[in-house]
């Protein structure tokens, strides 16, 4: 969540900062950082509350398929995570124009910096379905060691990529980007754009 509303405070800088010619996010950044909790839950609730609609250990030592209620309680869990995925995705980057020369250098590098790590986020649902997709008709207890691995590596892949990548970015951008500058851009767009506070 935390992560999104920084994405979505970058999207409101480069707003400012361009004077209106990147548009304003379609959903307020509260309301997308929100809908990342949501899609947590459901997300959550179809990994581990419903074991992906995986077969369970039953009374008797062996396992059983999920009864219908369940499974389609864990279909409908992941595809609601996979909605509330693509509504997020859309309002970060809907409206994101292309770099132009019309913008100082370090706006077109926030402009590729938030379409990367938005993007780079569509490989979390890559890796899941891959991994389900992997185990498909095996016992609900059995996790392949080599799909655990490259589960394992795949997200901290992703991880490390748009979490620390971000941090990295505004620390490196720091270097080279005064604060004085950005806050002139965004003093001259908001007069531009008419807007006090």
């Amino acid at each position: 969540m935390l992560l999104t509303l920084d994405l979505g405070h970058l999207r409101t800088y480069l707003h400012f900062a361009t004077a209106g010619v990147i548009p304003e996010m379609p959903i307020a950044k509260e309301w997308v950082a929100s809908m990342q909790a949501l899609m947590i839950f459901f997300a959550s609730v179809y990994r581990f509350y419903l074991n992906e609609g995986r077969s369970y250990l039953d009374g008797s030592g062996g396992t059983s398929p999920p009864n219908w209620p369940t499974f389609t309680m864990a279909v409908l869990s992941y595809i609601s995570a996979c909605v509330l995925f693509g509504y997020i995705v859309w309002a970060l980057v809907d409206g994101l124009p292309a770099t132009s020369d019309a913008f100082p250098a370090h706006v077109n590098t926030d402009i590729i910096c938030l379409q990367v790590f938005v993007w780079v986020w569509v490989g979390y649902p890559v890796v899941s379905i891959a991994s389900r997709l992997g185990h498909w008709g095996l016992d609900g207890d059995y996790y392949n060691a080599t799909w655990s691995l490259l589960k394992d590596v795949g997200f901290a892949f992703l991880d490390v990529s748009s979490k620390a990548g971000l941090a990295i970015f505004f620390v490196l951008k720091a270097a080279w980007v005064t604060r004085d500058s950005e806050d002139a851009l965004v003093a001259a767009g908001k007069l531009a754009l008419n807007v006090t506070s």
